[in-house]
């Protein structure tokens, strides 16, 4: 269960970088990675558990939750997800294709996809950031 960020159209901040003889995939990586690890940091912790849960929580699905930030082409995609097969029953968003948030999570737990929708505006400002730099660097 991944979530994407994908970023296009960049030309001007390309060509200007590369006027500068300066790695343009390269500063896209590198912010990508930025945005991705903040929205990693800003995944909540686990819900108080139900009184009446009997097992015991391992913490795995927290530590699961990886980023990773793709060049595809003329976009970069940043990545943040799990590959633990129960993952999409506790935090994968009821908005999504099924398999998704159990009836007893709903509510209780956060979604992966509500963590990045949230940090929409962050991932934004992250890269609005760079685009100054780079545009006002002579």
């Amino acid at each position: 269960m991944d979530i994407k960020i994908e970023v296009k159209d960049l030309e001007t901040v390309k060509q200007r970088m590369e006027q500068r003889g300066e790695d343009f995939k390269a500063g896209m990586t590198k912010t990508m990675d930025k945005s991705i690890k903040y929205v990693h940091s800003q995944v909540p912790a686990y819900p108080p558990p139900i009184p009446t849960q009997t097992y015991i929580r391992t913490g795995t699905l927290g530590r699961s939750i990886h980023t990773q930030v793709k060049p595809q082409g003329k976009s970069i995609t940043g990545i943040i997800g799990t590959n633990l097969k129960y993952a999409p029953y506790v935090i994968k968003d009821l908005s999504q294709p099924k398999p998704h948030q159990a009836k007893p999570h709903i509510g209780r737990w956060w979604t992966l996809e509500k963590v990045v929708e949230k940090q929409s505006a962050a991932i934004q400002s992250i890269f609005d950031e760079w685009i100054k730099e780079v545009l006002s660097r002579k």
